[in-house]
């Protein structure tokens, strides 16, 4: 799934560097990314044995990776073509139902042939904490709501983000397609903010005081975080794509790009 990706998000946001647009709407430095229990304190738990802040951390992180393939398809997918005043052939938007969006959900949630990264968590999880009990309370106040059709043992806590409840911000916009860039721009946040997760992962499971698996468990997270890196990519440039063009409200009148995405992306970031 990776083999042309690469080339291909690289030449679509080197394309828009040329034409001196910017290739990000959300940068990493917006983010609040302070963890808890920091490394320090996650590895003092399980120097002394407690391991259950970790199991549940862990378990967590598979569970909201398991949303993706679910979450990804029913995401609303207007005609795209319609809704722009300028031609967007050839570009990411272009392709984000010819593959882009596919691809990532089975990354995510692999397909019924292979793992994805839910799998992948639960296996870093075990490996490193010699196959912790796992508890259903573990699986309660998630900070991410399950998408919708979710019939898993997964509870939201009231706070948790989703898409469902949000209010459309432009009435002349198709609500379909503000609710494609809300969920877009949603998923962007969670993936940037995994970066973090990702690094304080790494380094309290490669402390063999801390960790069975100091080699597997980090060197796990490295190929989950390649992936990673290609969502962030796509996601950033197809909604750069997006705010750099005219949009075309149902009422055939005109809108900035660049209002409609920066006012989500605030949104989402708040």
């Amino acid at each position: 799934r990776s083999a042309h990706r690469l080339d291909a998000i690289a030449a679509w946001t080197e394309r828009l560097a040329e034409q001196g647009r910017p290739t990000e709407v959300v940068r990493f430095d917006q983010l609040d990314l302070l963890f808890f229990p920091n490394v320090a304190q996650s590895k003092l738990l399980l120097r002394h044995g407690a391991r259950g802040a970790m199991t549940r951390i862990l378990t967590l992180i598979g569970i909201t990776e398991g949303f993706g393939n679910d979450g990804i398809q029913a995401t609303p997918r207007p005609e795209l073509a319609p809704l722009f005043r300028d031609s967007i052939a050839n570009t990411c938007l272009d392709h984000l139902y010819k593959g882009l969006l596919e691809a990532h959900g089975n990354d995510e949630a692999g397909t019924t042939k292979e793992a994805g990264h839910d799998k992948m968590w639960y296996a870093i999880r075990d490996a490193a904490l010699d196959h912790p009990p796992v508890t259903p309370d573990m699986f309660e106040n998630l900070p991410i709501a399950p998408p919708p059709g979710y019939s898993g043992p997964a509870k939201p806590a009231p706070e948790a983000i989703g898409v469902g409840e949000m209010k459309l911000l432009f009435p002349t916009l198709d609500p379909m397609f503000e609710i494609l860039l809300s969920v877009l721009a949603q998923i962007l946040v969670i993936e940037l903010v995994a970066y973090g997760t990702f690094a304080w992962a790494k380094e309290v499971l490669s402390d063999p005081e801390c960790s069975s698996a100091p080699d597997f468990a980090p060197r796990m997270v490295d190929y989950i975080q390649a992936d990673e890196s290609i969502h962030v990519s796509y996601l950033q440039c197809a909604l750069a794509e997006t705010r750099c063009r005219t949009l075309i409200g149902q009422d055939g009148k005109e809108l900035a790009g660049a209002t409609v995405v920066d006012a989500i992306c605030e949104r989402i970031l708040s």
